[in-house]
């Protein structure tokens, strides 16, 4: 027999009874390397040869997480405080050995990560690592991070790390600015916030076009829109407190134009949906981009002189009418899109959802106010739905109930 190109040899019972011999070996082998991991556990050992045991064991099973545990109690109640005492030696050399000891620690989980890239105990014994690293280097953490994501650019580990590396390396430049005053300083943490929000941005709009299907990459968009919006709300807060002029400084600034931002960030989101109808994640994120909630920013910056209108997404940036306006060039797009795509889930899907938006939540209707043409065209379009993907009738039956409930 042939699958996937590659023929497929019988296995005689000679070769099955040798695997088998081979793999009661190494059962044997791991439960007898498990038994003295616990055994020195047990006895409250916490030297180099307990760490070693955890080595040993954790490069056979990353997945082992009581293991993680214990090499961490090794490091805490053994190695840390046998280093050199601050009594007789001075705090660097017990910080050098301490960031000596965790870097081995990092280059030893890297090998991991190479070897199961979505293990959650290996990620998590990484921060803790980090978060105790006298000097922990975030440059590096982004390569690492950035390799990985291009070995499976949908890793949601991999972002969630990714997202975790940008904050500390914020925390760790706004920690070591050298300030003269505190409008100085404000100025400075806004362009650090800048800098890496443009590189983030970046990132994601290149892993998108690389890949329209990476979820993960218009999840971490749709956590970096706000921000891209809201950015010189610290600029504007500080120049009040100096009584300056507060006007808006360009090279702070990430958004020029807002409404302009939100109109070719829905046209950068048309081209993944016409590009692959069936894909659920460019849909989730148009709608998201649609419907998101109103205020994403607000605050006593929002309403400064000079300040940048940061209220996206379809609030203050536009007028009721042309939120209403938006989402019908939406549906209109979207039902395009159906004359060619008749049998399309997300199609018929997004053009029930936008067209109650728009008669429910803009225009304020009840489901008593529903033309009969509308009822028919929701009705008929929810029944096509169930018959395209009949897992989920019980899931589009209810939709149709809460739609023409009042």
């Amino acid at each position: 027999m042939i699958r996937h190109g590659v023929k497929r040899v019988r296995t005689t019972a000679e070769q099955l009874a040798l695997k088998k011999k081979r793999e009661a070996i190494k059962i044997t082998e791991y439960r007898g390397l498990v038994d003295r991991v616990n055994a020195s556990r047990a006895q409250g050992c916490y030297n180099l040869a307990a760490l070693d045991l955890t080595t040993q064991l954790l490069t056979w099973n990353p997945e082992y997480y009581t293991i993680w545990n214990y090499r961490r109690e090794i490091f805490t109640e053994g190695l840390f405080p046998t280093l050199p005492d601050l009594s007789s030696s001075d705090l660097a050399t017990k910080l050098d050995s301490v960031q000596a000891v965790l870097d081995a620690d990092l280059h030893f989980i890297e090998a991991r990560l190479k070897q199961s890239p979505k293990c959650y105990w290996i990620w998590n014994h990484r921060k803790w690592c980090l978060g105790r690293s006298p000097q922990p280097n975030w440059a590096r953490e982004m390569k690492l991070v950035g390799m990985i994501l291009e070995y499976d650019e949908r890793n949601y580990h991999g972002w969630e790390y990714r997202r975790y590396v940008v904050r500390q390396h914020e925390a760790a430049l706004i920690k070591a600015l050298d300030s003269q005053s505190e409008l100085d300083a404000m100025v400075k943490i806004d362009q650090i916030k800048s800098n890496l929000l443009r590189t983030e941005f970046a990132y994601t709009t290149k892993k998108i076009n690389k890949n329209f299907s990476n979820f993960s990459a218009w999840h971490n968009r749709a956590k970096l829109m706000p921000q891209l919006l809201s950015n010189q709300t610290s600029i504007a807060l500080s120049r009040k407190k100096q009584d300056e002029q507060v006007t808006v400084d360009p090279r702070f600034s990430l958004v020029h134009d807002p409404l302009a931002f939100l109109r070719a960030e829905i046209e950068f989101i048309r081209q993944a949906i016409f590009t692959d109808p069936d894909d659920q994640s460019a849909w989730l994120y148009h709608r998201w981009l649609i419907t998101s909630p109103r205020a994403i920013c607000s605050g006593p910056a929002a309403n400064l002189p000079g300040a940048l209108p940061l209220l996206p997404l379809g609030s203050t940036l536009m007028t009721h009418d042309e939120e209403i306006d938006m989402v019908k060039c939406e549906i209109e797009s979207i039902g395009e899109l159906y004359d060619y795509e008749p049998d399309s889930k997300w199609c018929i899907y997004g053009l029930i959802f936008f067209n109650v938006y728009l008669v429910k939540t803009l225009e304020g209707q009840r489901a008593v106010d529903f033309t009969a043409e509308f009822q028919e065209d929701i009705r008929s379009k929810l029944h096509k739905l169930i018959e395209l993907d009949p897992l989920r009738a019980g899931q589009y039956r209810d939709w149709e109930s809460s739609i023409f409930s009042n």
